[in-house]
């Protein structure tokens, strides 16, 4: 979507911009939008069909969003505008925004915009006449356009509104905010957008720059049906034409404004008659471009921007392309060649997700299509209607961390998920690295600490004798003696019979610390999914299930993921028991790392377990943005111990049902 200038705001009518042509060519791009749009309904009988009512979003002082308006109105659609003023949410948060994404370059330019548009609007309201439109609140009170306000598109409020227009069509041109479902299935035919760019490249909020920065020698104009995803939509029409030597930002809006102008009227004609097609886009020739680097301009009067006079920009702001792990078989071959992939990031762990909660998996990267992967951040896409939306990486994942090499490709993917979060209506994007730390000290707004953990790892490159020899004497090795002698049998498998007896460990424990457990559904997609990488050991005293731990190996990793225990039978050493038949059988297995998962950092307890198998700990950090997580309040601990209570006294069945219903909202 061709984006304004101020992310996330909630615009319709928004902040003016540096990328807009000059008065007169404004003048000229719309006097010839308003005949190539009459031209055309000339050219073309049009069938007999009930007058299109629209509704239409758009950038205030945009071009494009004012030439596709004012086309509409005169090809004779009956069209309301959702109106906004951006000065209304405060001129400071508004000059913050504007300085962080643009820099002072930015700011002066639109400054100068503003002024001459509201110059030329408060003329017009004078009476004086006047030659074409500088901005939407212009074309509307010429006019006389119906509006409805739109501080947010996809309030209820704005939503309501909507429905009762009763409109067959919203039409999108040069917005800044990505519409959620419900608003996308108001009207009775599409939502639909005009973005100046051939996707699926080159989506994102300025395609002009890019397209001239990487001296691409074609360009041109798509109009496509909406989503909640940024410009992936299926495509309706696309037209394009040759970039000229001699073209700059300036020449390529004033182009494509005319351009989608008609394109729009020829693809509302076609949603109307029932004419138009359909393509889907194919994500995996997609790219996505954020903002130009701070402290450059966007708009050139006479020179084209090439990427020799940005090489310094570019090397900081590279395109980042969007891949589906599930479908997309690069990411299987890249985990297989990345020393720092884990089971985490692996194919299998993202299906169990996707299956079980429904969290939709996504890779960010600045590799192209088609060529072999060289970075990878993956995240799931977590929607909730109790916790809100957001990204994570990832959910129910102790660690995942960004297989990116390079520090400026990190750079890159980084800024790239600010964008998005702000763009795509995200609450927050966490990132869950276990080695290296994914804070930027070169902004104000930056990726922050959100939570701390040690994860504890046991070295199995040595013997097995070596490595039990450096247990804790009288903690480990006594207990896991006593559990030998008073005559604890180890079972190791994937059977139902062991499935049933780890879930009732689990539960146990579970109710001990007087939480749900994760749904049972989650433990069966785990075990279809990984297949032999996931293994049950169950400690048994007689017949009786006394302590159960889950581990998942990937490479030469093993994972202790989850484990239970009955706390009758803790006097027996029935925990350390099953966990050394586990690091043994892993170690069988030529595993050369047992990996034992994370520890909150305050719980003292946990940690001291761990120290004694002498593990070796490493502080892990999760990072979030925008800023850490929230304090927890003294009403929101009352309530967390209310909880507690309630879940420690509660029939199995019920923890269970409490389990399924709310770990999909936690992830």
């Amino acid at each position: 979507m061709f984006a304004a200038s101020v992310r996330g705001a909630g615009t319709a009518v928004a902040v003016f911009r540096t990328g807009a042509a000059p008065a007169p060519e404004r003048r000229a791009v719309e006097d010839r939008t308003s005949r190539a749009a009459q031209d055309q309904s000339k050219k073309v009988p049009s069938p007999v069909v009930a007058p299109a009512k629209i509704l239409f979003l758009g950038n205030s002082y945009n071009p494009l969003s004012v030439a596709c308006l004012r086309a509409l109105v005169d090809s004779g659609y009956e069209t309301t505008v959702g109106a906004y003023d951006p000065l209304g949410e405060g001129a400071l948060r508004l000059f913050r925004r504007s300085l962080k994404n643009r820099g002072w370059t930015g700011i002066l330019g639109k400054t100068g915009q503003l002024i001459r548009s509201t110059a030329k609007f408060v003329a017009r309201r004078c009476g004086l006449p006047l030659e074409g439109f500088a901005s939407l609140p212009e074309l509307i009170h010429a006019r006389e356009l119906k509006t409805i306000p739109c501080a947010d598109p996809n309030s209820r409020e704005f939503i309501q509104n909507a429905r009762q227009l009763n409109v067959d069509l919203i039409v999108v041109a040069a917005f800044s905010r990505i519409l959620k479902n419900a608003l996308l299935e108001v009207p009775r035919v599409a939502c639909i957008n005009v973005h100046p760019s051939l996707l699926p490249r080159y989506r994102g909020p300025e395609p002009f720059y890019w397209v001239l920065a990487n001296s691409e020698k074609k360009t041109g104009v798509t109009v496509h049906h909406m989503s909640e995803q940024i410009d992936a939509g299926d495509i309706i029409l696309q037209r394009d034409f040759d970039i000229q030597p001699n073209d700059d930002v300036s020449a390529l809006t004033e182009r494509c404004s005319e351009l989608g102008a008609v394109s729009l009227c020829d693809a509302v004609q076609a949603l109307m008659t029932g004419t138009s097609q359909r393509v889907p886009q194919v994500s995996t020739d997609g790219s996505y471009y954020s903002f130009p680097p701070r402290g450059v301009s966007v708009r050139t009067s006479r020179a084209r921007v090439r990427a020799s006079r940005s090489v310094g920009a570019l090397r900081q702001v590279s395109p980042v392309y969007s891949a589906d792990p599930l479908r997309d078989p690069r990411w299987s071959a890249f985990l297989d060649r990345h020393p720092r992939a884990s089971v985490f990031h692996s194919i299998p762990w993202l299906q169990a997700l996707n299956r079980t909660y429904q969290f939709e998996p996504v890779v960010f990267t600045t590799t192209p299509p088609g060529e072999e992967l060289r970075n990878g951040v993956v995240f799931c896409r977590v929607k909730s209607w109790i916790t809100g939306r957001r990204l994570v990486s990832l959910p129910f994942s102790d660690h995942c961390e960004p297989l990116v090499d390079s520090s400026n490709e990190l750079d890159v993917i980084r800024g790239h998920l600010q964008t998005v979060q702000e763009s795509g209506g995200w609450k927050y994007v966490e990132v869950r690295p276990a080695i290296r730390a994914f804070d930027d000290t070169s902004t104000e707004e930056r990726f922050q600490p959100s939570k701390r953990y040690y994860l504890h790892t046991i070295d199995l490159g040595p013997k097995i004798e070596d490595v039990t020899r450096r247990f804790h004497k009288s903690s480990i090795q006594l207990s896991i003696r006593r559990a030998e002698r008073r005559g604890l049998r180890h079972e190791c498998g994937r059977s139902d019979f062991l499935f049933e007896k780890f879930w009732e460990m689990l539960l146990h424990s579970r109710r001990r610390h007087c939480v749900p457990p994760p749904p049972a559904g989650w433990f069966r997609n785990l075990r279809d999914c990984l297949g032999n990488a996931l293994k049950i050991h169950v400690a048994f005293k007689d017949k009786t299930p006394v302590a159960s731990v889950l581990t998942l190996k990937f490479k030469n990793t093993v994972v202790y993921k989850y484990g239970g225990s009955d706390q009758a039978y803790h006097r027996l050493g029935s925990m350390p028991f099953v966990l050394f038949n586990s690091i043994c059988e892993a170690k069988s297995n030529g595993a050369q790392v047992f990996d034992l998962g994370r520890s909150d950092c305050e719980n003292t307890g946990l940690i001291r377990f761990k120290n004694r198998w002498a593990s070796i700990p490493t502080l892990i950090t999760y990072w979030r943005f925008p800023g850490p997580a929230p304090q927890t309040s003294n009403a929101e601990s009352r309530s967390l111990k209310l909880a507690k209570r309630v879940f420690q006294s509660v029939p199995d069945s019920v923890l269970k049902l409490a389990g399924e219903t709310l770990y999909r909202h936690v992830g």
